[in-house]
């Protein structure tokens, strides 16, 4: 009971803090997607033995069996299904976002992607589907003018963007000695919404890192194929982290919105 009613506490507080800085009446999720690329890349020892992570990387941009389209999907559902009721506003459904024929027409505006990026040609990038891929890295790096683009179309009560995206890296797990040390998969997942001028007033970013871990000596992955399992390992921590936490953290950054503020 005691745990009830702290919950419904802080949904309430939630509550008045958005209603009374953002006073958002309606959000619209324009894209949903996932960063193929691993963050931390480098290197350039061939794929003989073992593989750097610079050329995993390129593996796993030409390689169809480094695919990540699953999480993406995974990300999309959980966000969907189970996030979006935790905001206290409404969300257009997806169906009148993705099938206005506007809709496809935002990619011309963006910086970093392109058509081929949502047919699914492009390797560095895999979108959930219906979805275009749109940039939000922060500041000067946002696809300001295609979220700007976006409210031609929406119904005209939408005063919000919702654009979400995950993030994979192999980083050093504990301390390495004569050359071998151990790397864990995270992910990382970004929830920003924007306002009508393009300025981020909400950003949710949480991020986990698997229990596994792959060895490397001298900068070399022994196994480079126990790379996907690390990432969906470090994927499904996180999600249950968003689960777990999406109340709280609404709550905890509501507190911080400030409608003039860009990452």
């Amino acid at each position: 009971m005691k745990k009830l009613s702290v919950a419904v506490a802080s949904i309430m507080l939630t509550m008045f803090v958005f209603n009374a800085n953002a006073q958002l009446k309606k959000v619209a999720v324009i894209s949903i997607y996932g960063n193929k690329k691993l963050g931390n890349s480098g290197g350039s020892a061939s794929l003989g033995g073992g593989a750097s992570i610079g050329n995993l990387n390129n593996l796993m941009l030409s390689d169809s069996a480094y695919n990540l389209i699953g999480i993406v999907e995974r990300f999309a559902t959980l966000i969907t299904s189970d996030l979006l009721k935790e905001f206290p506003f409404p969300f257009v459904p997806k169906d009148t976002v993705i099938n206005n024929p506007g809709y496809k027409t935002l990619i011309e505006e963006s910086k970093h992607f392109s058509k081929s990026s949502y047919e699914g040609k492009n390797p560095s990038v895999q979108v959930a589907k219906g979805y275009i891929p749109l940039a939000a890295n922060g500041f000067l790096d946002d696809d300001t003018k295609a979220i700007k683009k976006a409210f031609e179309f929406l119904p005209a009560d939408v005063d919000g963007v919702l654009i979400a995206y995950l993030d994979f890296d192999l980083q050093n797990s504990g301390t390495s000695a004569f050359g071998v040390s151990s790397k864990k998969g995270f992910a990382l997942a970004n929830i920003k919404i924007f306002n009508k001028e393009g300025k981020r007033i909400f950003k949710l970013k949480e991020t986990e890192k698997s229990k596994g871990s792959i060895t490397t000596v001298m900068g070399m992955m022994t196994e480079p194929k126990k790379v996907i399992p690390l990432i969906n390992e470090a994927a499904e921590r996180l999600f249950e982290t968003l689960l777990k936490e999406m109340p709280r953290s609404i709550n905890k950054l509501a507190k911080k919105i400030d409608a003039q503020k860009e990452d």
